[in-house]
């Protein structure tokens, strides 16, 4: 509410009869053409004398204030406009006499300020009582003729909010900036941005390699070269090349091809300092780090960065990959070496050829090769072996075969051979023998003897007694104190016994004193251990150690439960149980067999056939081994030529031949592929205060709360001064924002208007900005939802709201549509500028169960995503408030007060009986307030038109008790 009336306006617009007069100052800088500054003052009635001030009465009719916001756009920040009507006939106002239009000739309508003022007359008033209403400037639509002129007064926010952001990219700023950077907007960083994406600033002609390049060579074969100079330097990979001319697919005269080059690889003028814009220069940022390339960290020895200029700066063009394909060379054995003592040598030379080879054994070694060819670089080495192919018939028991290079030593030693071939002989063999036959008498007299195992009888039983679902007490002590469990009584010898409890306890034992433990006891005597423990507590620790099973071996049919504590121990026994092993018994007897052996019999002759199965081996299958040498060629293509391999036989016992099918080098290279990007980006800390501090209070401190973010746009991008800006709002604002963590963090990358910004802001920070009496002014948007201890800025009756001219009050209620309910919102927010697909990296979700339960699930997907948005908890308030906000249809009244309430602004908590139901002392947010400006020729009174939307909640109801009238308006609030 407005309280900067003074108290002398203060009674003359509560008065009960008053006549308020209107009264405009248009004003008019020095113009261009020699044309003074200039300042009028009008008035809609003859006689005004403010005390220093005649205001002449050239003003036929203004129109209404508007209420600033229509009930189907709440979200949107409104425009206040008036349209003014002046005498256009010659008057005394100018001298000599001429119409109002004349001004027009030497003074720009557009180019003045306007405001209007609030006066009563015969009131004793002075000019420090007036009360602007309305600042703005004249603006369009504009008509006159003979009679009248008429136009338009646009408020200041409308002026200001058609101010375009964004400077563009011009070439003859940026002379050698690629054709598709000029025309686009200068990026502007504000809050703590991630992967903000940069502009190239410089360009380099590019094409691709169409015929293989060899190293060495002179000519470079390509698709194109008509975009590069006709002399220079281009990189291919990681050759630097210069070439002499070109014609329009090759580039002659090549110097610097030191590596093979593929068909298709990229091939780039080599310039240097290639530029990339990440921030506009007009706005100075605070840093700029995590520079990328290609969506990955860029080293920072590769680039440098000019915080002044917003730019980071590569020397060389930035790669997007290094593609590295993975090949292998086989460099073969050309000629024999001096020193060869093998047979056959060269036939070691040829690949893949088992049936040549050359032949080594102990009177005829080395086999002594060498390659002498110079080898191309083809890329990075990453592997280089020895290959040797080889066989034996049969293994080596006391010789060796062995590799080695002269120069650097032996490498290692060839292994055995592999065993492939196998002979299998299959037979029969004849035999033939006597067999003894006939009959054999002997006594058998020794008696049989018979032996039974013993054997163990396993019983199981349930307790007789002693269980019970009831709390028993558990102490140490007698027969009292201790709890007696029963078993049924066995017969036999004991072995074992073995007992099974389950128990509850029903006590706590407090942090102090001894451990508490429970165990189970024998009452009588017999083997064994005569208790075991089952359970106990370590009071410091917490921890409860338990033993459900356990033997005591105790030979009655009783046992006990005992325990120690400071106290007696609750413990309820759910079930026991014994399992007793008894001793078992031998059975042993001894009997006559009663069999009598007598047997008779003589020589018999037995022939047969005998198989016979023998395995016969050779060695045929052909071993290669690997002999590692990388470390001794250390990436040097040179290295290999003019290299021997030697393979000695060593020893002179086994005499064995050794068979080398062939022998080479294998060369595992990384051919690099490498391809370059303008796709920079980096984590940029936008836009900071000035070196006074103006804004935040701190000199060059970055700037995010939203507040600070408004004041910014107004003193930085529209270079207005602080007297355009409300402070109270802003402070109050910035409590709010404080209290939150509100912050604004994004990136803007095109033109836009401010208006458009502020309201994207607006939205981000749960605010209204907007424009009154000439200056900026935020109000916090409240979360729809009050009680009965909602406090409330003014209490309207019915009483104070104006009839109309059929004598009715002026007073209306609209529903908001039910295709504007929203019950379900998952707020996307933390914007990747680099990220065109799924730019979004979080999600805030919310929903209203009972709105969805009335309506079904409704969901607007497009109209919850936040570029300005980083943090989490400040997703989730947005998402709540939005959620209260759309979940019920919304109820909107609009309504006509007199002049008295004149004090009423935007943003106002308001108390009202709506005259339409009978819901008493709803509490309603002023979505706007405007102004009718009485007068005469219109036949129109002053009002003031207010538009307030009804707040959810729970309300009391007078008339109906506690009843409960629904969810929303129009039909009633919830009652309590």
């Amino acid at each position: 509410m407005r309280t900067d009336f003074t108290t002398n306006l203060d009674a003359a617009r509560n008065k009960s009869a008053h006549a308020p007069a209107t009264l405009l100052k248009l004003e008019w800088p020095a113009q261009p053409l020699g044309a003074p500054a200039l300042t009028l003052y009008l008035s809609d009635r003859a006689g005004i004398n403010t005390g220093t001030i005649d205001w002449f009465p050239l003003i036929e009719n203004l129109g209404s204030i508007d209420a600033n916001v229509a009930a189907s756009a709440l979200d949107v920040n409104g425009q206040r406009d008036l349209r003014v009507s002046v005498v256009n006939a010659p008057t005394q106002l100018f001298d000599p006499p001429a119409p109002f239009s004349h001004l027009f000739r030497k003074y720009p309508l557009e180019a003045g300020t306007a405001t209007v003022y609030q006066w009563f007359e015969d009131e004793g008033l002075v000019e420090a009582d007036l009360a602007s209403l309305f600042v703005g400037r004249p603006y369009d639509p504009v008509s006159f003729d003979e009679n009248s002129c008429q136009f338009d007064l646009m408020d200041m926010g409308s002026i200001h909010g058609k101010t375009m952001i964004a400077s563009l990219i011009k070439e003859e700023e940026f002379p050698l900036a690629p054709e598709s950077s000029i025309g686009r907007a200068k990026p502007i960083v504000i809050g703590s941005v991630e992967k903000v994406p940069a502009i190239p600033l410089r360009k380099a002609a590019e094409t691709r390699v169409k015929s293989v390049v060899l190293a060495g060579g002179f000519i470079i074969t390509v698709a194109d070269t008509s975009d590069f100079p006709n002399s220079g330097s281009i990189i291919i990979n990681d050759d630097e090349i210069a070439y002499a001319s070109k014609n329009s697919t090759q580039f002659l005269g090549c110097t610097g091809i030191n590596e093979f080059h593929y068909s298709d690889d990229v091939v780039l003028e080599k310039v240097s300092n290639h530029r990339y814009l990440l921030s506009d220069p007009d706005y100075p940022i605070k840093s700029i780090s995590r520079v990328r390339a290609g969506g990955h960290i860029a080293d920072s020895g590769d680039y440098t960065i000019d915080l002044a200029k917003g730019e980071v700066v590569f020397a060389d063009k930035p790669k997007l990959t290094d593609s590295i394909d993975t090949k292998f060379l086989q460099a073969q054995m050309d000629a024999v070496a001096a020193g060869n003592n093998a047979v056959d040598p060269s036939n070691a030379f040829i690949p893949n050829s088992p049936a040549t080879y050359a032949k080594l054994h102990q009177g005829a070694t080395p086999l002594a090769l060498t390659q002498m060819d110079e080898l191309a670089n083809l890329g990075e080495i990453v592997s280089a072996l020895v290959r040797v192919e080889h066989f034996m018939e049969e293994k080596l028991t006391a010789d060796s075969l062995t590799v080695e290079i002269p120069g650097i030593g032996e490498l290692g030693e060839l292994p055995p051979p592999a065993i492939d071939d196998v002979a299998l002989a299959v037979g029969d063999v004849d035999i033939t023998h006597d067999t003894l036959i006939g009959t054999l008498t002997f006594p058998v007299s020794d008696p049989q003897h018979e032996h039974a195992l013993p054997q163990k009888t396993t019983i199981t039983q349930n307790a007789l007694g002693g269980v019970s679902p009831e709390f028993v007490q558990v102490v140490v002590g007698g027969a009292n104190t201790n709890h007696t469990i029963t078993f049924p009584s066995f017969s036999g010898t004991l072995e074992k016994a073995e007992y099974s409890v389950v128990f509850e306890l029903g006590t706590t034992f407090p942090s102090g004193g001894s451990d508490p433990f429970l165990q189970l006891a024998g009452t009588g005597t017999g083997p064994g251990p005569g208790s075991y423990q089952c359970w106990s507590k370590n009071l410091s620790s917490g921890v409860n150690t338990y033993n459900f099973a356990g033997e005591i071996n105790k030979e009655d049919n009783s046992i006990v439960m005992t325990g120690a504590h400071l106290t007696s121990i609750n413990v309820k026994i759910t079930s026991a149980l014994r399992i007793i092993t008894l001793s078992g018994f031998e059975d042993v007897a001894t009997d006559s067999t009663g069999v009598s052996t007598s047997s008779s019999g003589s020589l018999a002759q037995t022939t047969g056939n005998k198989t016979l199965n023998v395995t016969s081996e050779k060695a045929t299958k052909t071993v290669v081994k690997y002999f590692d040498v990388t470390a001794h060629v250390n990436g040097d293509w040179a290295w290999f030529q003019d290299k021997e391999v030697h393979v000695k036989y060593n020893g002179t016992s086994d005499g064995r031949t050794a068979f080398i099918i062939h022998t080479a080098f294998e060369i595992e290279y990384a051919r690099r592929r490498v391809s370059f990007t303008d796709a920079i980006s980096a984590d940029v800390e936008g836009v900071v205060d000035d070196d006074a501090g103006t804004i935040t209070g701190t000199p060059e401190a970055l700037i995010t709360r939203p507040d600070h973010v408004y004041q910014w746009s107004i003193l930085k991008v529209l270079n207005l001064s602080s007297a355009e800006i409300h402070s109270a709002s802003m402070s109050g604002a910035a409590t709010f924002y404080d209290a939150g963590a509100y912050q604004l963090a994004g990136a803007l990358f095109s033109q836009t208007s401010l208006r458009n910004l502020w309201a994207e802001w607006g939205r981000s920070s749960r605010s209204y900005f907007y424009w009154d009496l000439g200056q900026a002014r935020i109000r916090v948007r409240p979360l729809n939802w009050t009680t009965q201890a909602t406090a409330h800025d003014m209490a309207i009756d019915s009483s104070l709201i104006r009839a109309d001219e059929n004598g009715r009050l002026a007073f209306s209620a609209q529903r908001g549509s039910v295709e504007n309910i929203v019950n379900v919102i998952d707020l996307k927010y933390k914007r990747d500028w680099s990220e065109a697909d799924e730019p979004y990296a979080a999600i805030a979700s919310v929903s209203d169960a009972d709105s969805i339960a009335r309506y079904g699930r409704r969901e607007k997907p497009d109209a919850f995503q936040f570029d300005w948005l980083r943090d989490s908890a400040m997703a989730e308030d947005l998402a709540n408030f939005y959620l209260h906000e759309y979940a019920e249809p919304m109820d909107v009244y609009e309504f006509e007060l007199f002049l008295d309430h004149m004090e009423l602004e935007r943003g106002d908590v308001l108390q009202i009986n709506p005259p339409i139901h009978e819901l008493d002392s709803v509490l309603c947010v002023a979505l706007g307030v405007g102004r009718v400006l009485g007068s005469g020729k219109a036949r129109r009174m002053d009002s003031v038109p207010v538009t307030a939307r009804l707040m959810r909640g729970l309300y009391a109801n007078d008339g109906l008790g506690i009843q409960t009238l629904g969810a929303s308006g129009l039909g009633g609030v919830e009652a309590i």
